[in-house]
């Protein structure tokens, strides 16, 4: 079996960028992988708020909109309400909320689609667990972090 170059051993999490138990809220609507992001994220030293749409995560926003510091969304989500509306409906009522998009295939097309606001960045799949930690790190500790620039697939496991 080929081992994967940007696996990191248990035993090695220490290492990356921690979280200190900010509430990040997930909108996944795939079950199997709310649940791997999930502890993922936990192990990663956040709490995670889960959310099945864009919709229920509005609604779940705006009823912890003080504890929320960070939304992990899909980009597309893949139902009438993209990730990236998601993203443009929460910065205009919380203008400094990070956001964090995860591609698999696809970006925002600067031709046609509002640019992204401060505070949003995307990934796109695949991406190395080190490179989610850190980003999620960045996103949340620098202040005027703007949107960060695009990483291809090939880049995103540096």
């Amino acid at each position: 079996m080929k081992k994967n170059p940007d696996a990191i051993p248990v035993s090695e999490w220490s290492r990356l960028a921690k979280g200190k138990g900010e509430l990040i809220l997930l909108v996944e609507g795939d079950r199997l992988l709310q649940v791997l992001s999930q502890r993922i994220l936990t192990k990663l030293g956040y709490e995670v708020l889960l959310a099945s749409s864009p919709q229920l995560a509005v609604v779940l926003w705006k009823t912890r909109a003080e504890e929320v510091k960070l939304i992990l969304t899909d980009y597309p989500f893949g139902d009438a309400q993209t990730g990236l509306e998601l993203v443009h409906k929460i910065h205009k009522l919380a203008p400094e909320l990070p956001i964090l998009m995860v591609c698999a295939a696809g970006r925002p097309d600067a031709k046609t689609d509002p640019p992204l606001p401060s505070h949003t960045a995307y990934l796109m799949k695949p991406y190395s667990l080190a490179y989610l930690a850190h980003t999620l790190h960045r996103l949340l500790t620098e202040r005027n972090a703007q949107a960060l620039p695009w990483v291809p697939r090939e880049r995103a496991s540096e």
